[in-house]
């Protein structure tokens, strides 16, 4: 399956994968999804004034882990996934202490709702590979990050033959073995391979007005952390 540049298409798999995508995404990670999520937030510095977004935020783990590690004034999910924030609506029910706190938006990340300099804190993880205007999304994300307000990007970073392989055949066959949904995560598969090294994306972040912080690689690579400061 080729790379998927149609921003409906690319919404069509996410809302087909939505009942599936955690434990899929478990069996990508090869088991170390919650783990690497949890490591990521630690930082971050949340205090209890800040405002926080998560892009592409799917069944809203990120949102969950962040509530149950810190207490920020507000957090906000934006996904335009309406499946996947079913989904994120359930999960974070469960913390209803915090509902105050939390916002879920059905919007497109490259137009972004939100008024400049709103967020202290922003973060993507496994959704900027999937945006078709990569340079929109980062000048969003700009506009609406304070000024040296943090931003996390997370995802796939290097790649090797043998964690080719991995992906290439464990990967796709367990999750077809278990789900039956071999097609969308064809897709998945495929974007891994497109997308930008962290090296390129460091420099392209640079380009854009952000200052690397700290850059993170788990399981040898297979995925990358990146910290950003705005400037």
């Amino acid at each position: 399956m080729k790379y998927i540049h149609n921003e409906k298409k690319i919404k069509n798999i996410f809302d087909k994968l939505a009942p599936y995508y955690d434990n899929n995404n478990k069996i990508i990670s090869l088991g170390f999804d919650k783990f690497i999520k949890k490591d990521i937030i630690k930082y971050l510095n949340i205090t209890c004034n800040s405002e926080v977004l998560d892009l592409c935020t799917g069944t809203g783990d990120i949102i969950e882990y962040i509530l149950k590690m810190h207490n920020p004034k507000k957090i906000v999910g934006v996904d335009f996934s309406s499946s996947m924030l079913k989904l994120a609506n359930k999960k974070l029910r469960n913390l209803n202490k915090f509902s105050s706190k939390i916002k879920l938006i059905k919007a497109n990340v490259c137009f972004l709702p939100f008024k400049n300099e709103t967020f202290d804190c922003v973060i993507i993880s496994f959704g900027f590979r999937n945006i078709k205007n990569k340079i929109r999304i980062i000048k969003e994300i700009k506009r609406v990050l304070k000024s040296g307000g943090e931003f996390i990007h997370l995802d796939f970073g290097k790649t090797n033959i043998f964690i080719d392989f991995i992906f290439e055949f464990v990967v796709k066959y367990f999750l077809k073995f278990f789900y039956k949904l071999n097609s969308p995560y064809k897709y998945l598969l495929s974007s891994k391979k497109q997308f930008y090294k962290p090296s390129k994306l460091i420099s392209i972040f640079k380009s854009k007005g952000f200052i690397l912080e700290k850059r993170i690689d788990y399981l040898f690579g297979i995925i990358s952390m990146q910290k950003y400061i705005k400037e």
